[in-house]
């Protein structure tokens, strides 16, 4: 996939939904977002058998596996890739050598990594080692549980964006927690190359509204 810089693209997260569900939703939405995201909590209930799912399903649309892998990083990403992901997720607290080993098998298998900078305080040090160590994304995320506990999570999330963005080089940045139309639009103009949204559109009374809400939030470069 590669960073696309002119254009900021939709990850389309399969959380809580049941896997045919998930895949009624992708039918509905396909031609307004540009990544699925099989979700942590569908792989743990489906195992990596829901990114064969999608991926046989969707063979024209890019599909994440967010396996958030901090050990085992050979193996488990490969398990990903073999399911058809043309990305997988590492999670930033992984050992320099698990984010290598990620990073190996996506190299051997033609795909890619992105890396989740959950739980950490150094953003910018940490995005600098990560890039550095192969990483093709890195991804600013308010995570659901701390959602409520955050006063402006779409303030937060563009402030570390913003500071993480100043050191990279290469890779491409991605966005995620709770985000709206609202919040994207706002986002929009701190150009992210992956906005991940969830619930703002699988749980939305219509799902296929809102996917096309959040596109035009986000295509308007920004503007009110």
């Amino acid at each position: 996939m590669g960073p696309a810089r002119d254009v900021v693209r939709i990850q389309l997260a399969i959380d809580s939904l049941r896997l045919e569900e998930g895949v009624t939703l992708v039918s509905r939405v396909r031609d307004l977002v540009d990544i699925i995201e099989v979700g942590t909590p569908l792989v743990i209930r489906e195992g990596v058998a829901s990114v064969r799912r999608f991926h046989q399903a969707f063979p024209e649309v890019p599909v994440l596996a967010d396996l958030k892998i901090v050990d085992g990083g050979y193996l488990e990403a490969s398990l990903g890739f073999e399911a058809g992901a043309r990305m997988v997720t590492a999670l930033a607290t992984a050992a320099d050598a698990t984010i290598r080993e990620v990073v190996r098998a996506a190299r051997e298998q033609g795909g890619e990594v992105m890396v989740d900078l959950l739980g950490i305080e150094d953003l910018p040090g940490r995005a600098r080692e990560v890039e550095s160590l192969g990483a093709n994304y890195l991804c600013l995320h308010i995570a659901v549980d701390v959602l409520g506990e955050v006063d402006d999570p779409s303030g937060a999330v563009g402030a570390g964006l913003q500071a993480v963005k100043a050191v990279l080089r290469r890779a491409g940045t991605a966005v995620a927690g709770g985000i709206t139309p609202v919040e994207a639009r706002s986002l929009a103009r701190l150009s992210p190359d992956i906005v991940v949204v969830g619930s703002g559109i699988a749980r939305a009374p219509d799902p296929r509204a809102a996917a096309a809400a959040l596109r035009a939030a986000l295509h308007s470069g920004g503007e009110p």
